[in-house]
């Protein structure tokens, strides 16, 4: 918990470092901030406040996902819709700072009120920039489980792309969430790079499953999966078993300064998606454990050096905690209170994950209160949407969960297979599987039992009751109804529809012109009748004209 708390604060103490309320964050020239920062005494006299040195818009937006993702959400679309509210909301409070311009375009299109497609935002050519990728290590460390990758990959491309619609953008916010797992899974600093190479696809595929500007999307995608594999061969630490990152001899505030550049897109360090986790990356690669060193080639430098100080200072937080850091950087910080308390939510929210592969996921319960629910559901305000629900519950556990408990009492395993039991005249055997409903063969089907009696004998004995006194003949083993169920019962029809009783044939006359129906078709079938007696009469006449002309 401690280094979730200290990944927090040093983010913050990062950001704050290198945004200097504005005025390090724009000067180009990495070797003048470290020496203006020599003659106000060095960093370990400074004494970050809220007056003199605020954190910037990225601390800001990194708080603001962290409050998402503490909440408790059901499911991921419902995370997104609170993402997407407290994003609108955060506007207010990114005023003055200077926000990142491609974050406020993305603030624009978003849809709180939007149930369906509140976070789905237009393709965006220019999405390309830092904003999300400094605000996803909170994602890393809500998912930093290996199990929970598929859910870490999700997560950090649809908060990522809320706002940078943009591979090199929404990429970025998945390489600090990914980088800030590994950091708490403690694998080595030297094999993030090719790891994150490895996750790329997936994200891809993912990204193709969506179906939502996959064309855009294949267009500016090589992009960022070159710039880092050229900066791993540049390291060389590009292939397995190479952990040990190759730097120059002479790599000073100029050096930085000018490798920085290249690896930009457009001169400006640290300004896109792709070099900005980029830099923070390196600039762990050569401090190590080294603060200060750190905070001269990730805070003090000529680029957008508050968004690499605030993912360096949370990466390192994360492996380092908080005992090398001088006390005065982040005992009056701006928003400490605040940060701790995301720091310790975001922990104890990661432990107590809700995770379906986990081998106690499947034993919790939800025990409501049965004369709780009576009152909600005499309560005159209750929605009749809600009391309906409510009504079927009290059903539930008043009447059926008895029942099931009942019948459940002497079963270990209830569930879902088959329980196969035999009756012979010499042996009687009993193959139970966890969980299943029993089935008892008539002794009339002899060709059966012998067929069943020889497969029986080939599972494995592991597979067999160790004792039959407990299970009862006739008795079936219950399955038990999920709240979903319960739910999915009142909203959808469990039965089928009444059969129809009485159908209308095609063409019949309603019974308001019944009687002028039946005068219309008698009056119709004298006419008929006359018409066929002239015809037939008609007919004999020219018959006996025949004969006659024959005759003669």
């Amino acid at each position: 918990m401690e280094k979730f708390k200290a990944g927090m604060i040093l983010g913050a103490v990062g950001d704050a470092l290198g945004y200097r309320k504005g005025h390090w964050e724009s000067c180009p020239s990495g070797k003048k901030i470290q020496e203006e920062l020599a003659s106000m005494g060095g960093l370990g006299a400074q004494k970050l406040d809220h007056d003199n040195w605020p954190v910037s818009d990225a601390t800001l937006m990194h708080m603001t996902t962290a409050e998402a993702l503490i909440t408790d959400y059901w499911c991921l679309e419902d995370l997104y819709r609170e993402l997407v509210r407290l994003y609108v909301e955060a506007m207010v409070s990114l005023q003055g700072r200077a926000p990142d311009p491609a974050t406020v375009e993305g603030f624009v299109h978003l849809k709180p009120h939007n149930f369906l497609l509140a976070w789905h935002t237009p393709f965006n050519e220019k999405g390309s920039g830092f904003g999300a990728a400094a605000k996803a290590m909170c994602i890393g460390m809500r998912y930093w489980q290996p199990e929970r990758l598929e859910n870490l990959v999700e997560v950090s491309i649809e908060i990522g792309r809320m706002t940078h619609n943009h591979p090199t953008g929404f990429l970025g916010s998945l390489t600090t969430a990914l980088f800030a797992s590994y950091a708490i899974q403690g694998k080595p600093l030297g094999t993030w790079g090719r790891e994150l190479m490895k996750v790329i696809p997936r994200a891809e595929e993912y990204c193709r499953k969506t179906i939502r500007h996959m064309a855009e999307y294949q267009e500016n995608w090589f992009y960022f999966e070159a710039k880092w594999q050229f900066y791993l061969e540049e390291r060389e630490i590009d292939k397995e078993g190479q952990n040990k990152p190759l730097f120059p001899d002479r790599y000073d505030a100029e050096e930085t300064d000018k490798i920085y550049k290249r690896w930009s897109s457009e001169g400006r360090a640290g300004r896109r998606g792709h070099d900005a986790p980029m830099i923070a990356y390196d600039a762990l690669l050569a401090a190590g454990s080294d603060w200060a060193e750190l905070c001269k080639r990730a805070m003090f430098h000529g680029g957008e050096s508050e968004a690499t100080g605030l993912i360096a200072g949370c990466l390192y937080g994360l492996m380092h905690g908080l005992s090398q850091i001088p006390s005065g950087l982040y005992q009056d910080l701006d928003k400490r209170e605040r940060l701790e308390e995301l720091g310790q939510a975001l922990y104890k929210a990661a432990s107590a994950e809700k995770c379906i592969d986990k081998p106690d996921s499947r034993k919790t319960s939800i025990s409501p209160d049965a004369g709780m629910l009576r009152k909600l559901v005499r309560d005159h305000n209750c929605r009749p949407v809600v009391r309906g629900i409510l009504e079927s519950l009290l059903h539930y556990l008043t009447q059926e969960l008895p029942k099931w408990t009942s019948r459940n009492r002497h079963l270990e395993k209830p569930g879902s297979d088959i329980v196969v039991e035999v009756n012979t005249n010499s042996m009687k055997q009993t193959q139970l599987r966890p969980s299943c409903t029993k089935i008892q063969l008539p002794d009339k089907h002899k060709t059966t039992q012998v067929k069943t009696v020889e497969t029986i004998s080939k599972i494995p004995k592991k597979c067999w009751s160790d004792s039959q006194k407990d299970q009862r003949p006739g008795d079936l083993i219950p399955r038990r109804i999920t709240t979903f169920q319960l739910l999915q019962s009142k909203f959808m029809r469990s039965t089928p529809k009444p059969p129809i009783t009485h159908q209308r044939e095609v063409g019949t006359l309603s019974t308001s012109r019944g009687v002028a129906g039946d005068v219309n078709h008698s009056q119709d079938s004298e006419n008929n009748k006359h018409k066929n007696g002239l015809d037939k009469k008609t007919t004999s006449t020219e018959e006996g004209r025949r004969c006659e002309k024959y005759c003669s």
